[in-house]
């Protein structure tokens, strides 16, 4: 799927390198007029409430637009994205 360009894949990985902490994941890609796509993403949960994945998703979502050309995100889960303006 990522070489077609319909999904991509992020991992959050400790400052060492050394443990993946989380994943995101951009799927459904839609291009065209529309340009949007799906968001997914998970931490472990010990990672959790200490604004990782906020952090994590910033930098992903800034990615989609500038190298992707994906303008729009949905996510099921919306306490994160409220946070993020892209």
């Amino acid at each position: 799927m990522h070489k077609s360009g319909s999904a991509y894949y992020f991992v959050v990985m400790a400052p060492e390198e050394s443990e993946i902490r989380g994943v995101a994941n951009f799927s459904n890609v839609l291009r065209g007029s529309f340009h949007a796509c799906d968001l997914g993403y998970s931490l472990g949960e010990k990672w959790q409430g200490q604004g990782l994945m906020f952090e994590a998703l910033q930098s992903a979502i800034r990615y989609m637009p500038h190298n992707q050309l994906s303008w729009r995100a949905s996510a099921s889960r919306k306490r994160v994205m409220r946070k993020i303006t892209y």
